[in-house]
């Protein structure tokens, strides 16, 4: 025995186990590092502050409340982690997340932000009646929301949800719009229990959660407008049939094609509510 080895584990032994332990760290920050958490919303960013407490300032503004796919994964991290240094080496840290693409094609006049996460599934964030009560929501406003993650399997608590965010946003005068979820997840990819509560056409008490997303925008509120449904998962499937890959291998955050899909889409949105 080794005098050195006092736990009576010998050197072979040692050794045996250390392709063991490097396959087990590899695996991990697989899953921790090279794929974001699932339905991760961040804060929202600075030009969302500047926006709440100097409102008087801006025209035109922009919102997009939502998980991961606002808060921008098309380049395999967040928009709001990148470091100085790779802000400078990455040729497309412009068109990072889907709020700098949409600076790049509205007029001026239009500030986009990233708002933050709504609160789905499992509530109403309450930063939207706080900026409710401070104006930031505005006659003229678009405001928009999108959720990709875990849905809980429960349409009719998420509809009762987006239900409750238009009742507040009502009276602001501000256009709703909500979008629907493309999804294309390989089956075991996830590495979750369950898959389909990230899936958004699997029924759930026989309704998909895209379902839910429809009705919740046409759900009838007195004196209430209703909220405009933006078609993601129509645009991206027809692409997908053209060849094109909208996603990342998790078939769920988009790429940086499918972020400019998604983009142009609210684009499209917000001028066709102009008219």
């Amino acid at each position: 025995m080794d005098p050195d080895n006092t736990s009576g584990t010998n050197n072979s032994e040692r050794v045996s186990r250390k392709p063991l332990i490097g396959a087990a760290i590899a695996l991990l920050l697989f899953f921790c590092c090279a794929q974001p958490l699932f339905a991760q919303a961040g804060p929202e960013d600075t030009t969302c502050k500047d926006v709440v407490n100097a409102r008087n300032k801006f025209k035109h503004v922009v919102f997009l409340f939502g998980d991961s796919i606002f808060r921008g994964w098309a380049l395999k991290k967040f928009s709001d982690q990148f470091t100085d240094e790779e802000k400078n080496q990455e040729i497309l840290y412009e068109l990072r997340s889907p709020a700098t693409m949409l600076r790049f094609i509205l007029p001026e006049d239009y500030t986009v932000v990233y708002a933050g996460g709504s609160g789905q599934p499992n509530t109403v964030s309450a930063s939207i009646a706080a900026m409710v009560n401070k104006g930031a929501f505005r006659k003229g406003d678009f405001v928009f929301f999108e959720d990709a993650g875990d849905h809980l399997g429960d349409p009719d608590v998420f509809i009762d949800n987006y239900v409750a965010i238009r009742k507040l946003l009502c009276p602001t005068g501000a256009k709703v719009f909500f979008l629907n979820t493309y999804d294309a997840i390989p089956p075991g990819r996830l590495a979750v229990t369950n898959e389909d509560i990230y899936r958004w056409d699997i029924p759930f008490h026989g309704m998909t959660m895209n379902e839910a997303v429809a009705r919740a925008a046409t759900r009838h509120i007195p004196e209430c407008p209703e909220a405009t449904l933006v078609d993601v998962k129509s645009k991206m499937q027809e692409y997908v049939k053209k060849g094109h890959s909208v996603t990342h291998s998790d078939g769920i955050h988009p790429n940086i094609t499918g972020q400019w899909i998604i983009s142009s889409l609210i684009s499209h949105a917000i001028m066709d509510a102009k008219q």
